[in-house]
């Protein structure tokens, strides 16, 4: 919460008993539930019965009722007095007609549980351990504050006469000598101090890049008034804020152009035109740089329908805050096919198996992907590149021809298209392999294969088979095509026939 001082020495002079001597008396306090690190639940009301008979009766100082404390807190929603705010105090203060808050923590309470029991109880084993601060509601001021912790044997006297053995005597010993410090009283100073309370400043855009206009909310509470004015300054700016519902305060402030963090004061003018200033109160983080990522890709080229994907994987590279982050794939067309986003930090991965918003699957061809990351000030980084849909198998031509007593195997195929491997299979009559050849990466051009004199020219057939990067693959199966005998000379097809029949021509 900002502080919020006054500007001196022009000091706002209050209403205040004791005002002439520059003291008031502390009269009545809010007794706050103590915190238990001890292991009776029943301790703190035990404990908080006997301060408030102690100080109702010892130190002449009333007490807030048990029910007007509960009832502040819930409505609060203060589940534990830790989280009280110098805010709560001064509200507590005005609400409850209280001058200090007593709160404290019950550090010890052993020995009940042989109380319990019924068994006699050694004194050395009974102990209570009390630590409390008193509070002003005025300013938050710390007035007193103590600690101390008590075993049943300190009261003991000469021969041990005098030692305590009940836990319940023992607390009630200790609150006595504990809080006998306030049987005198207490005074706080007379100082000047808001009447209103600075409750909570920001702006709406944690971050914002230079030159835009950022929107900031102040909430100012009465404490005794309402402000008159609130105003903004940061820099060369000064700017009246308009006051909107529930106390709050709303302006617009121009962003600096220098990168990093700017704070502005908020100062509060009340009715008499006192001015009061919460000095660094809020602030504005100038972030001009756009995130810095990487994206890597598992791969470029997919056959979807084998149910392969692409894997993308992000990774910030910058300390930024991410606002939001887009994924979008495009076709050829510029139509997008398929989106994603999210909010907060980038995913550990992305997964695109080749389908449509609709669960269908694209066709095959070339996509692009635009991964788009938006930090909390604005700052936006684009990664685009393409990636590739391919389920269908290489497109490929087989011509074979006969040249010089060679089979001649001239193989073409897409432009488009990459071959991983292939392989060529040269077969008998029965099936029998002939010839293998084959390769990585690179198809050839053609393939040769010589004839031997006695080669049966009639009984031979081929096989090839070709694979993409994706694992798509091309397959033929094929006769050395009939044509080819026709040119063979008439001699030499007769060698290769093991018929000694003539044939007419």
């Amino acid at each position: 919460m900002p502080s919020v001082s006054p500007p001196a020495p022009d000091a706002v002079d209050v209403d205040n008993e004791g005002a002439g001597n520059g003291v008031k008396q502390i009269k009545r306090i809010v007794l706050l539930p103590f915190e238990n690190l001890s292991n009776n639940p029943e301790a703190p009301r035990i404990i908080l019965e006997l301060i408030k008979e102690r100080l109702e009766n010892g130190s002449r100082i009333s007490v807030v009722s048990p029910e007007e404390v509960e009832e502040f807190l819930v409505k609060r929603r203060i589940r534990y007095t830790g989280g009280v705010t110098r805010l709560n105090i001064r509200e507590m203060g005005k609400l409850l007609n209280a001058d200090a808050v007593l709160a404290g923590s019950i550090l010890l309470y052993t020995g009940w549980e042989t109380n319990n029991k019924g068994a006699v109880q050694d004194s050395s084993a009974v102990s209570v351990g009390l630590a409390a601060r008193l509070i002003n509601t005025r300013d938050g001021e710390i007035l007193w504050a103590d600690a101390v912790s008590y075993a049943g044997n300190d009261f003991a006297g000469l021969l041990g006469i005098g030692a305590i053995s009940s836990v319940d005597e023992l607390s009630r010993r200790a609150v006595t000598v504990f809080f006998k410090d306030l049987d005198n009283g207490f005074s706080e100073r007379n100082i000047s101090l808001p009447p209103f309370e600075v409750a909570e400043v920001y702006s709406l855009n944690p971050s914002a890049r230079a030159g835009e206009a950022i929107g900031i909310k102040v909430k100012i509470l009465p404490i005794m008034e309402e402000a008159a004015t609130v105003r903004a300054v940061m820099a060369d700016q000064n700017i009246t804020l308009e006051r909107e519902e529930d106390n709050i305060y709303e302006g617009v402030l121009r962003v600096p152009q220098e990168e990093g963090v700017h704070t502005f004061d908020i100062i509060a003018m009340d009715k008499s035109k006192k001015e009061y200033v919460a000095g660094a109160a809020g602030k504005i983080i100038v972030d001009n740089t756009a995130p810095v990522l990487t994206l890597n890709l598992s791969r470029r080229m997919f056959a979807s329908k084998k149910k392969d994907f692409i894997l993308f994987t992000p990774k910030l590279k910058s300390i930024d805050d991410v606002e939001e982050w887009i994924i979008e794939i495009v076709d050829g067309k510029g139509k997008k096919v398929r989106k994603d986003k999210g909010f907060n930090s980038l995913p550990k991965g992305l997964i695109w198996k080749g389908e449509t918003d609709k669960g269908f699957f694209v066709d095959d061809g070339e996509y692009t992907y635009r991964f788009i990351v938006r930090d909390i000030a604005g700052n936006e980084t684009v990664m685009s590149d393409i990636v590739t849909v391919k389920n269908t198998p290489p497109a490929l031509k087989v011509e074979v021809t006969l040249e010089d007593n060679k089979i001649i195997f001239n193989l073409t195929k897409e432009e488009k298209d990459a071959i991983k491997s292939w392989k060529l299979t040269m077969l008998d009559k029965g099936g029998k392999t002939i010839k293998i050849f084959s390769g990585e990466g690179v198809l050839p051009e053609k393939v040769e294969y010589p004839l031997a004199d006695d080669f049966d020219m009639t009984s031979i057939s081929y096989s090839i088979m070709a694979t993409d990067e994706v694992g798509n693959a091309f397959n033929l199966t094929s006769l050395i095509p009939s044509r080819l005998f026709r040119k063979i000379p008439f001699a030499e097809a007769r060698k290769s026939n093991s018929s000694n029949s003539l044939e007419d021509f």
